[in-house]
């Protein structure tokens, strides 16, 4: 966790969970809100309301089916999973695990396969643009589709400046920073998958010890 660079917090908290140091792992207000949302489009999930440790637990425990039952094991896991872990503990394996696609599982591997440097070296603009990719790797791939790439870091810039997490000055330049991804050929060696992978797996292992 001391090796995640702020930013790459303030990013996530931002997009996905702003008040996860707040809530005990389920966030009844966005719940609530994703339920309006659910009631105002007749049925159809628009809206899940899930916190990080909720979708650590997907990661984890659950499928990705969109369905009631499943939305309701994954807030039980997710509340007793709050017991067992802190939130320094939980930040940090879900940032090993996550997919950012390509190959990449975990920050630290998407920022050597995106930028070719380790995160702690990361812009704040680059934070922000792999922040983005997990929430669907292929709508908001770097390499496939960089133009909803952009538009999504575009979105969490904003909200971190909403939330304070940046001031006006460091939005601007960050806003304005162009991306260029620094592709390199040995960053698509099997061998990249395999490690980011095994770091993935071993993050998972870890949390089965404490279960």
């Amino acid at each position: 966790y001391k090796d995640i660079p702020s930013d790459v917090e303030d990013a996530l908290l931002s997009i996905e969970d702003i008040r996860y140091y707040e809530h005990p792992g389920v966030d009844i207000k966005a719940i609530a809100r994703a339920g309006y949302v659910l009631v105002k489009n007749k049925g159809e999930i628009k809206q899940g309301g899930s916190t990080i440790t909720q979708q650590l637990v997907k990661l984890k425990f659950l499928t990705l089916e969109k369905s009631y039952e499943r939305k309701l094991e994954e807030v039980i896991i997710a509340y007793n999973l709050e017991k067992k872990f802190n939130k320094t503990e939980i930040l940090e394996f879900y940032l090993n695990m996550i997919n950012y696609g390509n190959g990449a599982y975990g920050i630290e591997s998407a920022s050597q396969i995106y930028f070719s440097k380790s995160a702690k070296d990361l812009t704040l603009s680059q934070v922000a643009f792999l922040t983005g990719v997990p929430n669907n790797p292929t709508l908001y791939s770097p390499i496939n589709n960089f133009d909803n790439a952009l538009k999504r870091r575009n979105l969490i810039l904003s909200k971190m400046l909403e939330y304070g997490k940046i001031t006006e000055s460091e939005y601007s330049l960050a806003i304005k920073e162009e991306i260029v991804l620094d592709l390199t050929e040995s960053k698509y060696e099997p061998d990249s998958y395999d490690v980011s992978f095994i770091i993935s797996s071993a993050s998972k292992e870890i949390m089965k010890q404490n279960d």
